[in-house]
C-alpha cells in the first residue's frame, strides 16, 4: 500500500465542508480532515502523483476558501 502524502492548509473555518465534498468527490483526490487543536488549518493527504490535478484545483479554489 502506498503512503499518503501531506499537506497543511489554513482555510476559513466556514468552507471546510465544501472543501472537503470537493476533494473526496473528485475520484477521491485527496481526503480531508481538521487539526482539532488549531483552528483553520486542515490536513489535505493525497496519494503521490495527484499533486499537478490536486495543486492546480487548489489554486482555482484558493480565493473563495481562504481566511479573511
Amino acid at each position: 500500500m502506498h503512503q499518503l502524502q501531506r499537506l497543511y492548509l489554513r482555510i476559513a473555518d466556514d468552507k471546510y465542508h465544501i472543501l472537503k465534498n470537493i476533494l473526496e468527490g473528485y475520484d477521491n483526490i485527496g481526503i480531508l480532515s481538521n487539526q482539532t487543536d488549531k483552528f483553520g488549518v486542515v490536513i489535505l493527504k493525497y496519494p503521490c502523483g495527484y499533486e499537478k490535478e490536486l495543486f492546480e484545483l487548489l489554486s482555482d479554489l484558493a480565493t473563495c476558501l481562504k481566511k479573511d
